[in-house]
């Protein structure tokens, strides 16, 4: 089974819900962990307002193309470019039988509070229509950052722009390749092109 087709098969898995087991077992699918001295309905309760990801995104898939997606640079590494190749062919970025051959992660020193942004090289065995350098945008890891960008609803916004008004908006933003979210985690990835989009600003009404 080539790496791409193992990919495959792992991302037909449902989104992993945590449960609560009895005696206050807070458990992600795979097995329960202890929560001593907490009450499992409030430990439940509570970790399901302040989500940040650990337990219902682990094994999780994205919301809108079904794929399980890195969560960080790091992972992004890891997963490497069987998992770009998947995700390029799912989504019709590229065609059927292109393939990713390299990809290399570097950090990229304008990283903000909303969010973890990489540098991404990487290269295909056929012409592709975007760079070979460009930037991957994932959720922040600090937890309160992470609960109160998601109270705020801020990352399924910007994946939402992304995905469904850049194309239309008068403002220049960069392209995105490839993009996902998991809303109960609130876990995303956003690959976009390093350049703006050809656009223009609407002109001011003359006086």
């Amino acid at each position: 089974m080539s790496g791409s087709e193992g990919l495959l098969a792992a991302d037909t898995l449902h989104p992993v819900v945590p449960a609560v087991g009895p005696s206050g077992l807070v458990g992600d699918g795979s097995g329960f962990v202890e929560t001593r001295g907490q009450p499992s309905s409030m430990a439940a309760g509570f970790c399901q307002w302040l989500c940040c990801g650990s337990c219902s995104f682990r094994g999780g898939n994205g919301d809108h193309w079904g794929l399980r997606f890195p969560r960080s640079g790091q992972e992004l590494q890891n997963m490497g470019a069987d998992w770009v190749t998947l995700a390029l062919r799912t989504s019709q970025v590229i065609a059927p039988d292109n393939v990713c051959t390299s990809l290399h992660v570097e950090p990229l020193g304008a990283s903000g509070l909303l969010g973890e942004m990489v540098l991404v090289k990487w290269t295909f065995a056929a012409d592709v229509s975007f760079a070979p350098e460009v930037v991957a945008k994932f959720a922040p890891t600090g937890v309160k950052v992470q609960a109160i960008s998601t109270i705020l609803g801020l990352f399924a916004t910007e994946f939402h722009y992304y995905k469904y008004l850049a194309d239309s908006s008068p403002v220049r933003t960069p392209n995105m390749i490839f993009g996902d979210i998991h809303y109960s985690s609130s876990r995303f990835i956003l690959i976009l092109e390093k350049g703006r989009r050809d656009a223009q600003l609407p002109r001011r009404p003359a006086a």
